[in-house]
C-alpha cells in the first residue's frame, strides 16, 4: 500500500512494508525534508529524500549508490529495515 501524507510543509509517500515503512519525499533541491520551513526560493532542480519510520531524512545521493526503487518491489518480502539496511551498506 502507498499512502500521500503530509507533515507541516512536506508532503510525501509513504511504502508500507512487510514490517515498518519507508517514506519519499521529492522536491526542489533547495529544500530539505529535515529543515522546519520550506525554502521560498526554487533551483528548478530535482532532489529525492528517504526515511524508514521517522527517522531522518536522507538524501538518495547518500545512500551508496544503490537504488531504492530496485528494491521496493520486494517490500511485502522484507522489512522496511532490512530494505534500509541494504541500502546504507
Amino acid at each position: 500500500m502507498i499512502e500521500q501524507l503530509e507533515e507541516g510543509w512536506v508532503r510525501f509517500k509513504r511504502f508500507h512494508c512487510k514490517e515498518g515503512v519507508l517514506d519519499c519525499w521529492q522536491g526542489d533541491s533547495i529544500n530539505n525534508p529535515n529543515n522546519k520551513m520550506k525554502n521560498l526560493l526554487s533551483l528548478n532542480s530535482h532532489a529525492t529524500y528517504w526515511r524508514v519510520g521517522n527517522s531522518k531524512w536522507v538524501s538518495e545521493l547518500e545512500l551508496g549508490g544503490k537504488k531504492i526503487l530496485n528494491l521496493l518491489p520486494k517490500r511485502f518480502e522484507l522489512t522496511a529495515q532490512e530494505i534500509w539496511d541494504e541500502l546504507i551498506q
